[in-house]
């Protein structure tokens, strides 16, 4: 990774001594070479974050994160750099949290408080996210031994993995303890429609406020992955399936529910990487067979397909509020490959596009927000 990024500066330098981009990546690569995964994450796990909420607030933050398996690394490493830059706990500086699939793992993470009555610090950092993904993410997928499972008609893993992980980060929390609004998506299986879990709901209707690894089980059942879940008499499936991008949604909630206006909203949004394919023949091997044997494949283009729309939608609603960090792959990262490499590389990936924003940064990408955050 570094090798050829490095290659490609040189020959840039090699030409201009004096372009600033690629100084910049250079700059960038060296940093990243310096210091790899796992010194980086003692560093966040060192880190001092304190949780303080600032009164009479202009703008009502909220921050949005994508679903996408294993590229949940992305947006746990950005929120570890925005602890880190901010020193402060993400559950202190945006009112609401919304997430899908994964991204509901780490908003459910950011906002559950510490055991103990009426407690206002969050019992995770974003820190201890990073580290679920890098440690634990493999006993997520525990291996269905079924035949139609290894021949593609049945799921291809067990609940046991994710129900043993939630529970033991979650225990018995539930939606109206959270310490920020929550909202998550999840599609109901029977009668596919989009339902909401939110903590304005479990507040207001207690059969509503579920435990929050329950919930989690509802929007991780991700098709060909996982069975659906069924909560109370509704069967759920992957909430990615209708709204992997939540960022709509969580605008929607925030108006419909009288907690902010329009014009307040100040939106953060987390993607968790996409597929670029190659521009030259987009359709290669799309013929039956391919659909047939690349389930995986089709059900990541649909998972993450709409979220240009609602990019689109989100700045018509908000405007220069709406911030939207997304990174794209030349080849597909499936949800569940858990593989040290593809770790690393996803790790490395968010790290570097932290790095860009800060060396191309003018006051409006990184720093802006960074000091809207500080100051929320």
């Amino acid at each position: 990774m570094y090798d050829d990024a490095q290659y490609a500066v040189n020959k840039s330098l090699a030409l201009d001594k004096t372009y600033q981009d690629a100084i910049r990546e250079s700059k960038v690569i060296d940093s990243l070479k310096n210091e790899r995964m796992n010194q980086r994450i003692a560093h966040y796990e060192n880190m001092v974050v304190r949780t303080v909420y600032t009164k009479d607030r202009e703008y009502y933050n909220i921050l949005s994160i994508d679903g996408g398996g294993i590229r949940g690394i992305l947006p746990a490493v950005w929120l570890s750099e925005i602890e880190r830059k901010t020193h402060r706990s993400i559950a202190s500086m945006f009112q609401m949290v919304a997430g899908t699939s994964t991204g509901a793992i780490i908003a459910a993470g950011l906002t559950i408080p510490q055991q103990h009555p009426m407690s206002v610090e969050p019992l995770y950092k974003a820190a201890d996210l990073v580290k679920l993904y890098t440690t634990k993410a493999s006993e997520i997928f525990s291996r269905s031994n079924t035949l139609g499972s290894y021949i593609k008609t049945d799921p291809r893993y067990t609940d046991r993995g994710r129900k043993t992980l939630f529970s033991t980060y979650f225990r018995n929390t539930r939606i109206s303890e959270v310490l920020t609004d929550l909202v998550i998506p999840a599609v109901t299986a029977e009668n596919p429609c989009t339902h909401l879990f939110t903590k304005c709901a479990a507040v207001a209707d207690s059969s509503k406020n579920h435990m929050l690894q329950e919930v989690l089980m509802c929007t991780t059942a991700a098709p060909t992955y996982f069975s659906p879940y069924k909560l109370g008499t509704t069967v759920y499936t992957d909430g990615g399936v209708h709204l992997n991008q939540p960022s709509l949604a969580a605008c929607n909630e925030a108006i419909r529910t009288g907690r902010s206006s329009q014009e307040r909203i100040f939106l953060l949004s987390l993607g968790t990487g996409s597929f670029v394919r190659d521009p030259l023949n987009p359709n290669a091997t799309r013929n039956l067979w391919f659909y047939l044997t690349h389930r995986e494949t089709v059900l990541q283009v649909i998972l993450d397909g709409p979220q240009n729309n609602i990019d689109s939608q989100c700045t018509g609603i908000i405007g220069e509020n709406y911030h939207r960090w997304q990174v794209w792959f030349e080849e597909s990262i499936k949800l569940d490959d858990t593989n040290p490499k593809t770790i690393e590389f996803l790790f490395d990936t968010a790290r570097a596009h932290i790095e860009e924003m800060e060396g191309y940064d003018n006051k409006y990408r990184l720093g802006l927000l960074i000091d809207h955050l500080k100051e929320s």
